[in-house]
């Protein structure tokens, strides 16, 4: 199993750890997206759930936060799912692993949640960003750099973060 988190997050596939339920039809829950709730806020978990024992019938679902606390256990990465295998080896990957597709270099704006997975590796998580507007990052030739903020409590928990160490959690 994978590691502990907070909630759903996107690419990684989860099983409702139900004790009284036999293994084989416990419910799986692919997680391709998440995003805050447009009035309310808080987050929605996007994917495609079903059943162990019945790869055949899924559908698509949304969770909210309150689901998260029902047991979900972390199965891992979502295995990819395209009309052709892709290749052994074919994703490109930046020096930190992570996909070149999701290491997006467009500038995030204010408030956007994202993912961090950067080198500050105890902070892997969920953020809201902002421009950091510091003395070390004004005129970075990278581009800009971020500021995360927690978001429960908006406390800053990662400064000068890079581009390439945050991905959309949209």
């Amino acid at each position: 199993m994978g590691s502990k988190s907070e909630f759903f997050e996107p690419g990684r596939t989860y099983v409702l750890a139900d004790a009284l339920l036999a293994p084989e039809i416990r419910t799986v829950f692919e997680c391709v997206a998440v995003a805050p709730h447009r009035q309310h806020g808080d987050l929605r978990a996007f994917g495609f759930a079903g059943r162990l024992g019945n790869p055949d019938r899924w559908s698509s679902v949304a969770f909210q936060e309150a689901q998260w606390s029902k047991g979900w256990a972390d199965a891992g990465p979502t295995p990819v799912r395209s009309a052709e295998p892709e290749p052994e080896g074919s994703e490109d990957q930046d020096p930190e692993g992570v996909p070149a597709a999701h290491a997006g270099t467009a500038p995030i704006r204010r408030g956007t949640l994202v993912r961090y997975h950067g080198s500050v590796t105890d902070q892997h998580g969920l953020y809201r960003s902002e421009p950091c507007v510091c003395q070390r990052c004004a005129g970075e030739p990278d581009g800009p750099r971020y500021v995360l903020r927690d978001r429960a409590t908006n406390d800053v928990a990662v400064r000068c973060v890079r581009r390439k160490s945050v991905s959309l959690a949209l």
